[in-house]
């Protein structure tokens, strides 16, 4: 009888799950137009505020963060919020990526900076607008247990809208 033992690889493998953004590090930056997340990615035509891991403060004390894309302008701007328990900063995970091949679409249509079914940042801050991409309850950083669907899910997200109708790059419109 022969041995016949797989080889398990000494490290493990990356997560589906995990994308360049993933990391948690709060801070705010400026990416360049021309600036790209990696290589198989659209770069972004224009300059773009770009505040990562902005910790939010519900109505009950749990703290949530927020990734929010804008232009650059001193202007204020309505804001797309891309509400949704798939993690705010996986645009470029290979579960995500995998999506556009399955319908035709080169990973090259977008900038990767998109949540999983959300707006890409690329397009809509060129157009005027800014995009917050939403950890909800429970979700990566986000404090408490994710709970969708539910009045607990709509109070929050109601609280997020109110929130970001008040932030002053934001000219009150939240959709």
């Amino acid at each position: 009888m022969t041995d016949q033992r797989m080889s398990v690889p000494s490290t493990p493998l990356p997560a589906p799950r995990t994308g360049v953004l993933t990391p948690f590090e709060p801070g705010t930056r400026t990416l360049e137009a021309g600036f790209r997340i990696a290589p198989p990615f659209r770069s972004l035509p224009v300059d773009t505020v770009f505040e990562k891991d902005v910790a939010m403060q519900l109505r009950d004390g749990t703290t949530i963060h927020v990734d929010v894309f804008r232009p650059v302008t001193m202007e204020p701007v309505p804001v797309i919020v891309a509400w949704s328990p798939y993690g705010k900063a996986q645009g470029t995970s290979a579960s995500v990526m995998g999506v556009f091949g399955l319908v035709g679409l080169p990973n090259s249509t977008v900038s990767g900076l998109e949540k999983f079914e959300g707006p890409d940042p690329a397009y809509w801050v060129e157009h005027g607008y800014a995009i917050c991409n939403v950890d909800h309850r429970g979700i990566d950083q986000s404090e408490g247990d994710s709970v969708l669907w539910d009045r607990q899910d709509g109070r929050d997200a109601f609280d997020v809208v109110e929130w970001l109708a008040e932030q002053p790059w934001c000219d009150g419109k939240v959709a």
